[in-house]
């Protein structure tokens, strides 16, 4: 699960130019293994914050809805 803030700029009602920075991430892994009659139950988890260069995202979003635009 990740969260990457960010914001949109509608340049018309049903287009925007979205960009965001960063990333607030976490992970989690379980793992159950059975040897014979031993079970072992091990875990993982992973977290952080990411405000690499390459974290740096644009975008273009559609909007597709159901009414009519207003003028």
């Amino acid at each position: 699960m990740a969260f990457s803030p960010g914001f949109t700029y509608l340049v018309t009602p049903r287009i925007g130019l979205g960009m965001s920075f960063g990333r607030l991430y976490f992970s989690h892994a379980g793992i159950k293994t059975v040897i014979g009659s031993k079970t072992t139950k091990t875990s993982d988890n992973e977290y952080g914050l990411d405000l690499k260069t390459s974290s740096l995202n644009f975008g273009v979003s559609f909007y597709f809805g159901g009414g009519k635009e207003k003028k």
